[in-house]
C-alpha cells in the first residue's frame, strides 16, 4: 500500500502490516519490535494476557486517537494491543477540537522539531494549535524523544513521518499544477 525509506505497510485482507526501519540492533526488551493486535475490549484482553502469565510492560492507556497496552509472555515476547477509545458524548467541535485533529497537529508539530534533516518537517505553524501541556514535550530534544517513545512509540512515528511526508508532497505536487479543473 505504502513504500518509503521511513516505513512500508502491506494490506493483508482485512488488516495491515505496517513495518519502520530500526535505528539500531536489538539489544533489550525495550528494543524489541512491537506487535499490535486490534482487540474489540483492550481491558478484557490485557486481563485475561495477564491471568494468564505475561506481565504489564505498559498499562492501558491512550496514545493519540487509540488506546493501547504491552504485556511480556512467559516466553520474553512483548505482546501490544490496541483498542477503539470510548466515544464522548459531550465532544462537539464547538467545545473541543477532536483527539485526533490534535494528535496530527501534535505530531507535525513534532516532526518540525526533528533535528535530522532527512526526516525534519516544514509544519512550522502546528505547535500554534497545541495545549500549553503538549507545547512542553517540544521544548527540548529529551522531552521530544519522551514523547516518541512514551506516548507515540518509534515504529508508529516512523509511520506517521512517512504517512504525513506522503500527503505533504501530494498536496503541494497539487498546487505546483493547474488544480482549477
Amino acid at each position: 500500500m505504502f513504500d518509503t525509506s521511513f516505513a512500508a505497510i502491506y494490506k493483508i485482507g482485512d488488516c495491515s502490516l505496517s513495518l519502520s526501519k530500526a535505528k539500531k540492533p536489538v539489544t533489550g526488551i525495550d528494543d524489541r519490535i512491537d506487535v499490535y493486535w486490534e482487540v474489540d475490549d483492550i481491558d478484557a484482553a490485557f486481563r485475561t494476557l495477564i491471568e494468564k502469565g505475561a506481565t504489564s510492560l505498559t498499562p492501558v492507556t491512550q496514545v493519540l486517537n487509540i488506546r493501547i497496552a504491552k504485556v511480556v509472555d512467559p516466553f520474553g515476547n512483548v505482546i501490544g494491543l490496541t483498542g477503539d477509545v470510548e466515544p464522548d458524548t459531550n465532544r462537539t467541535v464547538e467545545n473541543k477540537p477532536s483527539e485526533t485533529a490534535m494528535s496530527v497537529a501534535f505530531c507535525r508539530a513534532l516532526f518540525a522539531k526533528d533535528n535530522r534533516d532527512e526526516i525534519k518537517g516544514a509544519d512550522y505553524l502546528a505547535e500554534i494549535f497545541l495545549t500549553d501541556e503538549a507545547k512542553k514535550l517540544l521544548q527540548d530534544e529529551k522531552s521530544q524523544r519522551w514523547a516518541v517513545q512514551n506516548l507515540i512509540t518509534s515504529p508508529l512515528y516512523g509511520y506517521l513521518i512517512a504517512r504525513t511526508s506522503y500527503i505533504d508532497s501530494v498536496f503541494i505536487r497539487a498546487c505546483n499544477t493547474d488544480i482549477k479543473r
